[in-house]
C-alpha cells in the first residue's frame, strides 16, 4: 500500500510529477527533497508538496513507501548508498533517468533487498526547475520501464500504475536496448543543437557579427533543446558514452554524404537524400 511518495529531486519531472498527483487529487501524501533550499520552500508555499526537505536526515523515511529519484543520472549510485540505510525493506525506488543499462544493474544490486524499478518518461521541455513543471507533462506520454528478470513484479506493478494515472502509456523495455535507442533519437539531437549554436557563435566570431541575432524558425526549432540544463546532458552523455559516440559516428557518416554531394554539385544526390529524409521525417 502506497501512501506517502518521495520525489528526490524538484526539477522539471519531479515538479510535474507533484503538480500531475496535486491536480487529481490523487490519495498520496507527496514529499518533496532537494538540496535546493528554493525549490522546497517553492513546492511548499505552492501546495504542491506537503512538505519538503533539504537533507536526508530530515526525511521521515519510516513514512516513505516510494521514493522517485528526479535527479542527474550519475547522482543515482551515490544517492541510494546513502539513503537505503534509512529505507523501510518494504520501500520501492524507481527513477526517471534517460540513460538505463548499467545504472539499472548497479541499482538494482545497491539497492538489495529493497526494491527497484527502472523507468524513463518521454517527455520534458528544455526548462528546468520546480517553477516550470508542467501537470499534464505526462499526459499521453510513452514510459518506459526496464525491469532485469529479478525486478519484484509487485512493485512494477505499483510503478506502471502510478505513471498510467499521472496519464502515461507504459511499455516495458531491456535497459541496455534502451541506451541504443535513445542515444541516436534523443541524446544524438542534444549533441546535434549544442554544436549548431557553437557553430554559429564560431562563425559570427568569425566575422565578427552576431548571426544569431537573425535567427529564424529554423535556427530556433532546430536548437530549441540547447537551451537545457548544462549539467543533465553532461552526465546523460557520459553515463551513455558508447551509445553516443556511435551516434555521433553514425551522423558524421549521413553529413560527409551529404557535404559530398554538396561538393559534386550533385543535384539529384542532393535531391535524393533530402527527399528520404523528408518523406520519412513525415512519417513521425
Amino acid at each position: 500500500m502506497i501512501e506517502t511518495i518521495l520525489i528526490y529531486g524538484l526539477g522539471l519531472i519531479g515538479g510535474s510529477i507533484a503538480y500531475r498527483l496535486k491536480d487529481l487529487d490523487a490519495q498520496y501524501r507527496v514529499i518533496g527533497l532537494d538540496v535546493n533550499k528554493s525549490r522546497v520552500e517553492y513546492g511548499k508555499n505552492s501546495g504542491v508538496i506537503v512538505d519538503g526537505y533539504s537533507e536526508h536526515s530530515s526525511v521521515p523515511w519510516q513514512d516513505v513507501d516510494l521514493v522517485i529519484l528526479c535527479t542527474p543520472v550519475r547522482t543515482l549510485r551515490d544517492i541510494v548508498s546513502k539513503i537505503k540505510p534509512f529505507l523501510k525493506n518494504t520501500t520501492i525506488v524507481t527513477d526517471v533517468g534517460s540513460v538505463k543499462g548499467n545504472i539499472v544493474k548497479d541499482l538494482h544490486y545497491l539497492l538489495a533487498p529493497i526494491r527497484f524499478v527502472g523507468g524513463h518518461p518521454i517527455a520534458g521541455t528544455e526548462k528546468e526547475g520546480i517553477e516550470s513543471a508542467l501537470p499534464t507533462l505526462f499526459v499521453n506520454a510513452r514510459i518506459i520501464l526496464t525491469p532485469l528478470e529479478s525486478t519484484n513484479k509487485q512493485a512494477l506493478d505499483i510503478v506502471e500504475d502510478l505513471w498510467k494515472l499521472l496519464g502515461g502509456s507504459v511499455e516495458y523495455m531491456d535497459p541496455y536496448l534502451h541506451d541504443v535507442i535513445f542515444g541516436g533519437i534523443s541524446h544524438l539531437p542534444h549533441v546535434i543543437a549544442f554544436s549548431l549554436v557553437d557553430t554559429a557563435m564560431r562563425i559570427s566570431q568569425k566575422i565578427n557579427f552576431d548571426i544569431i541575432t537573425y535567427t529564424g524558425g529554423g535556427f530556433k526549432d532546430t536548437t530549441r533543446i540547447a537551451a537545457s540544463t548544462p549539467s543533465m546532458w553532461r552526465d546523460i552523455f557520459l553515463e551513455n558514452k558508447q551509445n553516443v559516440l556511435e551516434s555521433i559516428r553514425i551522423f558524421k557518416d549521413a553529413l560527409a554524404d551529404l557535404e559530398k554531394a554538396i561538393m559534386n554539385n550533385d543535384d539529384q544526390e542532393i535531391e535524393d537524400i533530402i527527399r528520404k529524409v523528408s518523406d520519412r521525417r513525415k512519417r513521425v
